[in-house]
């Protein structure tokens, strides 16, 4: 992934990588979109800076090698970025969704703390 990534980088850095309408619009039946000009956008130099920043950002927290990152929440930026980034910094990533029941949650966490090499 991180080869990739790089490599994209360096082929196309201020082309866009991600995009998300924020705020989203008031949906009242109709589901029409912003323009893409007033979307949140992240070109791959930026979307590589805050990957780094938060793999860095999990390391600093005590992440161990091969260690886990649980995170929470639906398909979003953000939810990539941390993906990426426990994989840059050398670990893996679990995602719990708000859909999920707090057994599963305390489930999956609790794997992951006691899984540390696996």
């Amino acid at each position: 992934m991180v080869t990739l990534l790089e490599s994209t980088l360096k082929r196309c850095p201020n082309a866009l990588a991600l995009a998300v309408e924020r705020p989203c619009p008031k949906n009242d039946g109709v589901a029409a979109a912003f323009p893409l000009e007033q979307w949140k956008r992240w070109t791959w130099a930026e979307y590589f800076a805050d990957i780094k920043t938060a793999a860095k950002g999990f390391m600093a927290l005590g992440m161990p090698q091969f260690g886990s990152v649980t995170v929470f929440g639906f398909n979003a930026p953000e939810w990539h970025i941390s993906s990426l980034a426990s994989m840059i910094a050398g670990g893996k990533v679990a995602g719990v969704y708000p859909t999920d029941t707090v057994y599963k949650n305390l489930f999956c966490a609790w794997t992951k703390m006691n899984n540390k090499n696996k």
